[in-house]
């Protein structure tokens, strides 16, 4: 085979190599431990539209060369200049169509939501609020996002505080005007308690004051994978709360620290009334399942194909939804949305409804 002919299919036999790849990779056992594998898995639909986009770029490329070499072989009287081979465009052709099905077949749901969509509150139920605020969304925004949406309990993994411990906000001034009297705030005007833990620095829980009162319960909790929460009256009703943001997998590191922080959060969440709520930094693909413990998400309990959560950049069915609330069984799962408006954040905010 000539030199030429050679290079004619090599563009097309390494997409379908990458394609292949793509497909198969993150199914063999073992692979999800390494972090490439681990962002092919959350980003799959996407680079499945990738691959489908330079097929089709490459082949219209070959196409216009050709056309432009016949021309010029026209004009000069010479030889006419064959176009592509049918074997070659016919190849792209369902080499890109076989891309394209794949990121519709690996999509995720583009169904966001409004805060005017989220329903009203009822009696009986529990309203979660998680958002992952990439600490870029002032607590005004915080503020007003909550009294449109009127949570029971809010889980912020990523919103800063000066404070390094769990504490009473009713010790912190009315007057403060530090970041975490500003959270306080917001607890104040909500009438809701708000719950920190030494080691989970950047991560924040607000719980309404008909839930009772709340103690962080952390002996066993690795560093910076959340904190763990439960009512100070043994006999409450209220459920067991996992505040989560796992440990990102990333080079160097692999997913150990990730799956340490994963197996923490599926033994907090194995009680009939416990939930966990936040950023898992993974999806259920690189979960493997749609269960944590004994918990399960919601949006899969309601046959719900989730959006994507981030980065809110993307198109939400380009997305990864790597943020979840698991339930309990104690626990009925009544809604579950994902919010269209980001607020700034790299992060959508997700809200669910559940009841007993």
């Amino acid at each position: 085979m000539k030199i030429r002919s050679i290079a004619r299919y090599a563009g097309l036999v390494l997409v379908t190599i990458l394609f292949l790849v793509v497909a198969v990779l993150p199914a063999l056992p073992g692979a999800g431990a390494l972090p490439v594998v681990f962002a092919v898995t959350a980003f799959q639909s996407l680079i499945f539209a990738m691959l489908g986009f330079v097929v089709l770029f490459v082949a219209l490329g070959a196409v216009l060369i050709e056309v432009k070499k016949r021309k010029n072989a026209t004009a000069a009287s010479t030889s006419v200049v064959r176009s592509p081979s049918h074997p070659q465009l016919v190849g792209c052709t369902i080499l890109a169509l076989s891309c394209f099905i794949g990121s519709w077949l690996n999509s995720n749901s583009n169904a966001l939501v409004g805060v005017s969509d989220i329903p009203a509150p009822a009696s009986n139920q529990l309203r979660i609020l998680s958002f992952n605020t990439d600490k870029a969304v002032p607590e005004a925004e915080l503020l007003n996002l909550a009294v449109q949406t009127k949570p029971d309990i809010i889980v912020l993994p990523e919103q800063d505080q000066t404070f390094t411990s769990s504490f009473d906000c009713n010790f912190v001034p009315a007057n403060e005007t530090e970041h975490v009297g500003q959270l306080c705030e917001i607890g104040r005007q909500l009438d809701m308690n708000v719950y920190f833990w030494e080691d989970a620095a950047a991560q924040t829980l607000f719980v309404s004051n008909k839930l009772g009162e709340y103690q962080p319960i952390n002996d066993e909790t690795p560093p910076f994978a959340g904190f763990y929460a439960e009512p100070t009256n043994q006999a409450s009703t209220s459920p067991k709360i996992t505040v989560a943001h796992l440990q990102r997998p990333e080079f160097g590191i692999g997913t150990s620290w990730w799956r340490k922080h994963l197996n923490w959060a599926g033994a907090m969440c194995s009680e009939p009334r416990s939930i966990a709520v936040g950023d898992f930094n993974a999806t259920n693909e690189n979960i493997g399942s749609n269960h944590l413990g004994t918990c399960t998400d919601i949006s899969s309990s309601l046959g719900y194909k989730p959006a994507g959560t981030w980065p809110s950049s993307l198109p939400a069915f380009w997305g990864a939804p790597i943020d979840h609330v698991y339930i309990g069984s104690a626990f009925q799962p009544l809604w579950f949305g994902t919010l269209a408006d980001s607020y700034g954040s790299g992060h959508r905010p997700i809200f669910a409804i559940i009841s007993e």
